[in-house]
């Protein structure tokens, strides 16, 4: 059970649920959406059983209608400013609740699954719990943030975590905030990290002056590119990198070109009373695009950055590194416990500009050896690893003909 496609949890769910299907098991994906059942072809993990769960939802005078987020980040499956569960009425959350476990009640009849796995500490496992079942859940880090935010929902995600067979952790960190704000015991909480897709985001030769003509960007032949893949919001760091534009484009006299990818409004990250702090000149948006799409561009560019102010794991920058990239990630206690590459501190422009020259100056042995690095570590990480990890959970959590006929 997952949120939408498109999002750091779908791309967990696609690997996990490709890998189990590779090990002969079946696997069903539950997930929102608001489009109508997509072509095999356009989803992930093709292979896996899809259930939508389809909005808009109505009842009444009570209407949901799109699924709500946890945090207002934009997210690519979702309308843009979608609501949050903040906005929701206590009948619309009501609504919501009960609507998903007649869904999940459906899919039980229809699949009869062993084991239930569901993604974020937050209202589906909320859902999934008070209907009886066992299951399993995966903390994603925006649960966390969201917990913070919304005190309506802090004591059905707090039941959510402590009925859960297991919580399964992005990082130590993940795992101490996890302890902290659920109060569950420390050995029902389980470090699991992540993979990355090898098969896609690896070292290639691509053709640059082609790739960058098939996207209609205009970069001088000897600009260097750096990458950035996630949200368009200031949770990512997204106007830091404007920021840092400026700054960059003051100093060198052959700046960075920045390609970005991801969903979301650029405008509503920057701060309209401070539009002199930005740069636009050499930042490339490029929306959400596929995954070899910004596999091709890592081929290409000198690095990659993820500048965040909040942070899980940062999957996109294994990725960046899985294609032999540095990369440059602010010091969270997520992606600055793998990545290769320079650590800044959060807020910070100036620093994030200082490392993306320092980089860019590197004397090319020295890069070349930072690049191999980067590989080497990323190398470590492998979905074949995590999933052989759930699976022995997973044996212990079993659930009951009775539960699967719930």
């Amino acid at each position: 059970m997952t949120g939408g496609w498109g999002t750091g949890s779908g791309t967990v769910v696609a690997a996990l649920a490709d890998r189990l299907h590779a090990l002969g098991h079946e696997v069903a994906v539950l997930y929102p959406d608001t489009r109508g059942a997509p072509d095999v072809g356009d989803v992930p993990a093709p292979e896996a059983e899809h259930f939508l769960w389809t909005f808009p939802i109505r009842e009444g005078e009570t209407e949901l209608y799109t699924f709500p987020l946890m945090i207002p980040d934009p997210n690519p499956a979702n309308f843009d400013r979608a609501w949050t569960y903040a906005d929701l009425s206590d009948a619309q959350l009501d609504l919501f609740v009960r609507s998903f476990q007649t869904r999940v009640r459906e899919v039980l009849a229809a699949f009869r699954p062993d084991v239930v796995e569901c993604q974020h500490i937050w209202a589906m496992p909320y859902a999934v719990a008070r209907l009886g079942l066992p299951y399993f859940v995966m903390a994603h880090h925006s649960d966390q943030m969201a917990f913070h935010r919304d005190p309506r929902m802090r004591p059905l995600a707090t039941e959510a975590a402590r009925r859960a067979e297991k919580v399964f952790a992005l990082t130590n960190a993940n795992r101490d905030e996890i302890l902290a704000l659920y109060g569950v015991p420390p050995e029902h909480v389980v470090v699991m990290g992540n993979g990355y897709d090898r098969a896609v985001f690896h070292p290639k030769d691509v053709d640059r002056p082609a790739l960058l003509a098939a996207f209609g960007l205009d970069v001088p032949d000897g600009a260097p590119l750096v990458t950035f893949a996630g949200k368009l919001s200031r949770t990512k760091g997204v106007d830091l990198i404007l920021e840092a534009n400026r700054l960059l484009r003051e100093r060198l006299e052959n700046p960075p070109h920045f390609i970005l990818f991801g969903s979301g409004n650029l405008d509503e990250a920057l701060d309209p009373a401070r539009p002199e702090a930005y740069a636009r000149e050499g930042c490339h948006l490029l929306g959400h695009q596929s995954y070899e799409v910004v596999s091709d561009f890592h081929a290409v560019a000198r690095l990659s950055v993820m500048p965040s102010r909040s942070e899980g794991f940062g999957l996109a920058a294994l990725e960046a590194m899985g294609c032999g990239l540095p990369v440059v990630v602010t010091r969270l206690g997520g992606p600055d416990s793998y990545s290769v590459g320079p650590l800044i501190p959060p807020e910070d422009p100036a620093a994030l500009a200082d490392a993306v020259e320092a980089v860019l100056a590197m004397p090319e042995a020295n890069y070349r050896a930072l690049r191999e690095r980067a590989l080497a570590v990323a190398l470590t990480f492998s979905w074949e690893a995590v999933v052989e990890k759930r699976l022995r959970y997973f044996a212990g959590g079993r659930m009951t003909g009775a539960e699967r006929r719930a």
